[in-house]
């Protein structure tokens, strides 16, 4: 086992200070989220995390087709459509049947696929 690459998380935390887990007299590194399979997991399973990484990597795929279809390559408005629904909807709804259950709480998801699709379409 590679201490270095190995880490440990305590789900639902009410600690202070988290317990000192050792393997062969080496410390291994205690961290607050975690990816698997494509999502983040964080230790109060509010997948806050997840949502704010998934919502970051929709806005950065949104700029690049904002981008493409307003400057350089003016791109019609079906291709525009046709790229949000296959990338962006595949990206923001990846695992959701894990953590969808959080966006009554965190909005940010569909704001920002809202966002950057009007931006294309110049409203």
């Amino acid at each position: 086992m590679s201490v270095n690459k190995t880490k440990y998380m305590v789900f639902g935390n009410k600690l202070i200070r988290g317990p000192s887990v050792k393997y062969e007299n080496k410390s291994i590194a205690r961290v607050n989220t975690v990816k698997y399979l494509g999502v983040t997991i964080d230790e109060k399973l509010n997948f806050n995390a997840h949502i704010e990484e998934t919502d970051h990597k929709m806005l950065t795929k949104g700029n690049k087709l904002v981008t493409l279809a307003n400057t350089r390559f003016k791109l019609p408005l079906r291709l525009v459509k046709l790229y949000n629904s296959q990338i962006i909807n595949a990206i923001g709804t990846y695992g959701s049947s894990i953590w969808a259950h959080r966006l009554k709480e965190n909005k940010s998801l569909q704001t920002s696929k809202e966002q950057y699709f009007y931006e294309c379409l110049g409203q």
